[in-house]
């Protein structure tokens, strides 16, 4: 028998059944007011306009650029009274029109990222989502505040610190309104944390009540009879690390039952025998707790993994439903947990109903005792008692996280968006708690003395039909990449992100209906109705994917916008295991990096890895603008001399058409060359041979730069160079002819030296188009590409995307120009083949994916196979190898470096402000590693990102 509810239960009930949001009863199927849309989380919505009839008539009918970028976007919008409610990167929100996607108000509560001196977020600095309560709009904010809005003009009511200023806490999950009161969780217990739950007084931000997950110092006292009892469960000095069992996400309401359910996290630090070394069950870390609402105290638990010693958390989303089961109703939550079971827990008592795996990859437990509800855990998987490092699945990531699973009561399926993967666990010998760091009690470095990653069962990302009655598996549909949330609804279909697709499928068979690219993986999709007609929407934005993250809505027969096109989206993305790299493996990634910046080597560094076409890292730290201004993943770069492959192709798009030939002289394509000289002890004479347009390409022509050497005719090429910088008219055509004047440094093909050869070959385009370099470049490559953000010079309304240039002087870092003053910022005063471009990353990986894919993408071909297989092989002799010292073997294509020996079949180059990119044809590997900052060298961020890229490589391709 259900227990009778006291009065706060009464008015919780009441409160509930409002939806806490004043708002009439026909609104509640309309609107989308909760986190779950209901106190029991099942996000399923009765609307069903849009149904498994007419979803293939689903068009864009608005969408909305998000103006913050950052780790991702894992935000559930909530819509009441026709506005949508949202929020994004580093706690920033934002309300729309949900009609028309119009902008009502937008709120930035600026706080820095972490490494600009903001908070430590384990696992990026996103945001769930706000919560509603009559005139205002909660958010908690990564720094720890809980914050009331104005629903009218997002202007502040209340702030209130629910964590110590400056402490290892962060909040990235969604607030619950339960009544009167407001309740919202933590994370942090990577960095080691105590993990707690509190209640604040909704109208006032005062405090109502907290409980604590896991016991503090006995010495201490202890605050409630329930962490006394935790207390018999944990040995030694756990306390010092904290402990761990935040509660960074899930929750759920009975207000019958006058409960509140919450989900804790894992162990601080991971390993079982660094933080309780004689064991036990370390209440209540990895649990479903059931809370009273009145004073937050602690009326059942159910552990789904006792004595946690993976981060095995069990904060994934909570799901209230009644279901008959062996012929009995059962009121249960349910939660697929990131230990890789299936839980149906009896919601009033605590009392395990059943569990089975859903997970195809799940090697520490055989299963779950149906009597005492523990699992079986395999014999190696106690890796600290063993002292036997093991690779074992679900890894931390777990077998579902964060993306929310939803309920259809038709169907009777639960959506559980879930994942395969594993992870090599081994306990650090020694652990010493060090606060602002990450505390596992693991050894997270692969050393290189690891054995190899054994591969999986199952795919790395999929969708779950999952009947929670008989705990069994129903269908199943593997995601394209990456995956986001779920949202299901009365006609019968399930909204679904896949890769950087929103899908719908049917909710009894999984047969995909519809779909649209929206640009970046899809967060947590939801449903409303305003003005009698459904709509369907989700950010997009959830890994460092092309483009900026946006809001997309969908109607039938809309008619605002279109779905991302070639110029919206870029790129796909992945699970780095889905195209066989390790997300630990990428993930040394941003500390190598930020070790550069720590020590101001750089002010601001972006990164991109892709594989088989699809983007598996992205990430930008530092800074644009030093201190002013934080680094975005696609601002703009000088990219220098990662101009010359651009050229290259420009010639060899030439060569195709007959326009040019490798073998022609230089002189009869330019006459200025054909009485060119060369420089021998102090005098000149004629060369031994013409200089070829492959030459050009090879550089051997004989022609230098000038500032790499002192020979007397590199100080020619300086005195001459000065010369035309100080003049007027000094087109392309003026300095090539002024470089032919010139005497040649060797005789053509004699040895590879780095020079102006490449903007020589720019002049040569010139004159066998008939264009100018920029309008060749434009039509012919750029447009073709849809690179939008490549060109001589930086127009106005980029500018504030345009990274600041910096450079390295006895007094440390310094810049050169603001952005807004800069030379690029203004039409060029010669047209630079060689070295004149600006560009982003997304325009780059489009280059060069289109070379990787043998000369064509997105159906677009500028060069025929065979001519990108003559480019990318090495044109030189063994005796101009290395071309530089410290390359061993590398050789020289027609307008890139090329490795040799171990390494052969890549090809690479950089440019002087310290961008670097390089494509591995064998590996299917673009990676790229770009920051503002001269001398060239002074941040070697190629030699820093490959080894970490090359051992991530998990399928031995």
């Amino acid at each position: 028998m259900k227990p009778k509810p006291e009065p706060y239960g009464a008015l919780l009930a009441l409160a509930l059944a409002a939806g806490a949001v004043a708002c009439p009863a026909a609104a509640q199927d309309s609107d989308w007011p909760k986190h779950g849309r209901d106190a029991a989380e099942t996000r399923y919505s009765p609307l069903d306009q849009i149904n498994t009839g007419n979803v293939d008539r689903l068009e864009v009918a608005w969408n909305w650029e998000i103006p913050k970028t950052g780790a991702r976007l894992e935000t559930t919008p909530l819509v009441v009274d026709g506005v949508l409610y949202g929020t994004a990167a580093l706690s920033f929100v934002f309300a729309l029109d949900a009609v028309t996607g119009d902008e009502i108000w937008r709120w930035d509560p600026a706080i820095p990222t972490d490494e600009n001196g903001g908070p430590r977020a384990c696992c990026g600095d996103v945001n769930r989502g706000v919560a509603l309560h009559g005139d205002k709009v909660i958010v908690g904010l990564l720094d720890g505040r809980l914050v009331a809005l104005d629903r009218a003009d997002g202007s502040v009511r209340w702030t209130t610190h629910t964590t110590v200023p400056g402490s290892d806490y962060t909040i990235t999950g969604a607030p619950r309104v339960i009544g009167d009161a407001v309740v919202i969780g933590n994370g942090g217990a990577e960095y080691g944390v105590r993990g707690y739950v509190t209640a604040y007084e909704v109208e006032t931000g005062e405090q109502l009540w907290r409980t604590y997950t896991v016991p503090g110092n006995p010495a201490d006292g202890f605050e409630s009879q329930s962490m006394r009892a935790a207390a018999e469960t944990w040995t030694g000095e756990w306390w010092i690390a904290g402990g761990g069992g935040t509660v960074w996400d899930a929750m759920a309401v009975d207000p019958e039952a006058d409960l509140i359910y919450i989900g804790t996290g894992n162990g601080s630090p991971w390993s079982r025998d660094n933080r309780s070394p004689g064991g036990g069950d370390n209440l209540y870390l990895a649990a479903i707790l059931a809370l009273d609402p009145a004073d937050g105290a602690i009326r059942w638990h159910y552990q789904t993994t006792p004595g946690d010693d993976w981060d095995y958390t069990a904060t994934q989303p909570l799901m209230l439903l009644d279901l008959e089961i062996d012929g009995r109703e059962r009121e249960v939550i349910v939660q697929a947990p990131k230990n890789g079971f299936f839980y149906v827990v009896d919601r009033i008592t605590g009392e395990l109903v059943s569990a089975e795996a859903f997970a195809d990859d799940l090697t520490w437990a055989t299963h779950v005792d149906p009597e005492s509800g523990r699992p079986v855990e395999t014999p190696e998987a106690r890796y600290g008692m063993t002292g036997k490092p093991v690779y074992l699945a679900p890894g931390p990531s777990g077998a579902h996280n964060w993306p929310t699973m939803s309920w259809n009561p038709g169907a009777g399926l639960v959506y559980i968006p879930a994942t395969n993967n594993n992870y090599y666990y081994e306990k650090l010998p020694t652990f010493d708690y060090q606060p602002g760091i990450w505390n596992t009690g693991t050894v997270r470095e692969n050393t290189g003395q690891r054995p190899s990653r054994p591969g999986l069962n199952g795919p790395p990302n999929l969708l779950l039909a999952w009947d929670p009655a008989e705990n069994r598996e129903v269908w199943r549909v593997v995601a394209e990449g990456g995956h986001g949330g779920t949202v299901s609804t009365g006609g019968d279909l399930v909204f679904w992100g896949t890769g950087t697709r929103l899908a719908a499928l049917d909710a009894r068979t999984g047969e995909e209906l519809w779909s649209a690219e929206v640009g970046r993986e899809a967060g947590s999709p939801v449903t409303y109705a305003t003005g009698g007609r459904q709509y369907v929407s989700v950010a997009a934005g959830l890994t460092s994917g092309g483009g900026w993250p946006r809001v997309w809505t969908f109607a039938l027969e809309g008619e605002q916008g279109d779905a991302a096109g070639p110029g919206d989206q870029d790129w796909t993305t992945a699970a780095p295991e889905a195209v066989g790299m390790s997300s630990e493996g990428l993930g040394a990634i941003a500390p190598a990096m930020q070790q550069l910046l720590d020590r101001d080597a750089t002010a601001g560094i972006m990164t991109l890895v892709a594989r088989h076409g699809e983007i598996v890292h992205w990430d930008a730290q530092g800074w644009r603008v030093d201190s002013q201004d934080p680094l975005e993943p696609d601002d703009i770069f000088r990219i220098y001399s990662m101009t010359k492959p651009v050229t290259s192709v420009a010639a060899m798009i030439l060569v195709e058409e007959g326009r040019l030939s490798l073998d022609d002289e230089l002189g009869s394509v330019i006459p200025d060359f054909a009485d060119v000289q060369v420089y021998d002890e102090g005098t000149t004479r004629a060369p031994s041979r013409p200089i070829l347009i492959r030459d050009l390409l090879s550089h051997t022509s004989g022609l230098t730069y000038g500032f790499f050497g002192d020979s007397p005719v590199d100080s020619m090429y300086n005195r001459a160079m000065a010369a035309l910088s100080m003049g007027t008219g000094n087109d392309l055509a003026k300095r090539v002819a002024t470089l032919a004047s010139l005497p040649l440094i060797d005789d053509p093909g004699q040895r590879w030296n780095y020079s102006f050869s490449t903007d020589v070959l720019g002049r040569v385009v010139e004159v066998a188009s008939g264009e100018t370099l920029d309008t060749f470049f434009r039509e012919r490559i750029f447009e073709p590409l849809g690179m939008d953000d490549t060109g001589f010079q930086v127009p106005a309304d980029k500018v504030d995307r345009f990274a600041a240039m910096y450079r390295r002087t006895r007094d440390g870092l310094g810049p050169t120009s603001p952005p807004g003053d800069d030379p690029y910022t203004r039409p060029p005063t010669w047209l630079s083949g060689g070295g004149g471009l600006a560009s982003t990353a997304s325009d780059y990986l489009r280059f060069s994916q289109m070379l990787l894919n043998e000369g064509e993408l997105d159906g677009v071909r500028l060069l025929e196979p065979e001519t990108v297989a003559l480019m990318t092989r090495n044109h030189l002799p063994d005796e101009m190898i290395p071309i530089m010292p410290g390359l061993a073997d590398a050789g020289f294509g027609l307008g890139f470096a090329v490795a040799g020996g171990e390494d052969g079949g890549a090809y690479w180059w950089s440019g002087i402000a310290n961008t670097y990119f390089w494509i591995d044809p064998r590996e299917e590997i673009v990676a790229m590693a770009w920051t503002q900052l001269q001398p060239f060298g002074a941040a070697p961020l190629d030699r820093i990102l490959r080894p970490i890229v090359y051992e991530a490589i998990i399928d031995g391709n």
